[in-house]
């Protein structure tokens, strides 16, 4: 395998897929990204994502979500659209902060009746 340029879908610029992301999607059974590094961190930000609350500690106002995209994404109550606790499955955002991802808008997930 050797690096190859792509196209973005999205904003049509080229972008490199290395050896190396090749090699790591051959073994996932993943097929090659259809939009640039960009675009892909954009998508993660303005989309909502679901994960499991992993921790929570409401006297101390902060906590933790398992989610697929990270195995751990730190909370904070201000974060909190309604009450939660460990176990509740949730929707919701990603914002970049100085100390690196949070999630933000969290609400708890309805399951179907």
């Amino acid at each position: 395998m050797k690096d190859t340029f792509l196209k973005c879908s999205s904003c049509g610029i080229r972008f490199l897929w290395t050896a190396r992301e090749q090699k790591e999607a051959s073994r996932e059974g993943a097929t090659p990204p259809d939009k640039c590094p960009g675009c892909r961190a954009l998508d993660m930000l303005l989309s909502r994502h679901k994960g499991v609350v992993r921790f929570y500690d409401p006297r101390k106002g902060w906590g933790f979500i398992d989610s697929p995209i990270r195995r751990k994404i730190f909370f904070h109550r201000n974060g909190l659209e309604n009450p939660v606790r460990r176990g509740t499955v949730v929707s919701f955002r990603i914002a970049v902060t100085d100390r690196g991802l949070r999630a933000v808008a969290i609400r708890p997930v309805r399951r179907p009746s």
